[in-house]
């Protein structure tokens, strides 16, 4: 019984997360990180198993739909994936503090689901959750501008670098659809 009672939802409208895992509440952030650290493995695999995940335009307007809300869950193993892991955690965690978790899995699950729908329109294909570790950060940095980060930077100076770095990447790569998708989220 004691087993049972770990995995049973608590109720919505609490602070806490949605389920309990031996100690640890199961917070849509550590939900979602952990969805993306089991796709490094299901990758490593086999990458064609995370496929059915990935939005991927054409699919997405032959029935499968499911992609629009699933393509941030997509993720190949890197170092880059884990630094995103890591922020998307941070800073997710603290917004959900801020915004209580139904607000907050209503928050991503808009931004995934709208953006997705913008994406399959545009004819974009998208997978990982850089776009969604993204949004996160900066709805942080709008937040607490005057916070001060790493080396007694302000937030905003960090989220204006980091945003700036982000463009500058995606228009050198010449990556538009990766520059659009970003102005949408």
């Amino acid at each position: 019984l004691i087993a049972v009672q770990r995995f049973i939802p608590k109720r919505n409208g609490t602070d806490e997360g949605w389920f309990r895992v031996g100690a640890v509440d199961v917070t849509t952030t550590i939900l979602l990180t952990g969805l993306c650290v089991i796709s490094f493995f299901v990758w490593a695999a086999n990458p064609a198993w995370l496929r059915p995940l990935v939005l991927y335009s054409y699919n997405v307007r032959h029935g499968q739909v499911w992609r629009v809300a699933t393509w941030p869950v997509a993720n190949e193993p890197s170092l880059w994936a884990v630094v995103t892991l890591a922020v998307f955690y941070f800073f997710g965690r603290e917004l959900e503090r801020l915004l209580g978790r139904n607000r907050f899995a209503w928050f991503l699950g808009i931004i995934a689901v709208a953006s997705g729908i913008v994406a399959t329109a545009f004819d974009f294909d998208v997978a990982g959750l850089r776009f969604l570790e993204i949004a996160v950060f900066l709805v942080f940095v709008m937040l607490y501008p005057n916070t001060r980060g790493f080396f007694g930077i302000p937030l905003w100076i960090m989220g204006a670098v980091f945003l700036a770095i982000t463009v500058l990447q995606y228009v050198g790569y010449r990556a538009w659809t990766d520059l659009l998708f970003l102005a949408i989220i």
